[in-house]
C-alpha cells in the first residue's frame, strides 16, 4: 500500500465519521453531543479540517455502535497520523490549500477525471 499523507488520512478518516454517523442516524448535533464538542467541531472533522484525540474517537465509536475490533484499530491507525505536517512544510504560504490538498489525493488515485471547457486538459 501506498503511503498515506496526513491530509489524506484526514480526509479518509472524517469520511467515514460521516458515514457511520449516518449509520447510527444520528445528527452532526447528537454526535458532537457525544464528544462534548460543538457541532461545529465535528462538521470540521467530518470534512477532514481537523484532528481528534483518540479518546474522542472511541466515545464517538462506541456511541455509533460499532463494536468491531479490526474497524476500530483500522481508524484508530488513520487519527495516529493524520496531525503531522506532511511534504508541504516549509513552503505552505508558496501554494494554495486546494493545490496541497489535490497533491497529497493525487498520490493516491487511480484515476483521475477532469473537464475543461475552454482549456485543453492540463493546460
Amino acid at each position: 500500500m501506498a503511503k498515506v499523507t496526513p491530509t489524506t488520512k484526514k480526509l479518509l478518516l472524517g469520511k467515514e465519521i460521516a458515514y457511520l454517523r449516518g449509520q447510527a442516524g444520528m445528527s452532526q448535533a447528537q454526535a458532537a453531543a457525544l464528544i462534548e464538542r460543538t457541532q461545529t467541531k465535528l462538521t470540521e472533522l467530518e470534512a477532514g479540517q481537523s484532528s481528534i484525540t483518540p479518546g474522542d474517537l472511541l466515545l464517538l465509536l462506541k456511541g455509533f455502535g460499532v463494536t468491531d475490533q479490526a474497524h476500530i484499530d483500522t481508524l484508530m491507525e488513520l487519527r495516529r497520523g493524520s496531525g503531522q505536517r506532511g511534504m508541504w512544510t516549509g513552503v505552505r504560504s508558496m501554494y494554495a490549500e486546494q493545490f496541497r490538498t489535490m497533491i497529497d489525493l493525487e498520490e493516491h488515485c487511480d484515476l483521475i477525471r477532469t473537464v475543461e471547457s475552454e482549456v485543453p486538459p492540463g493546460l
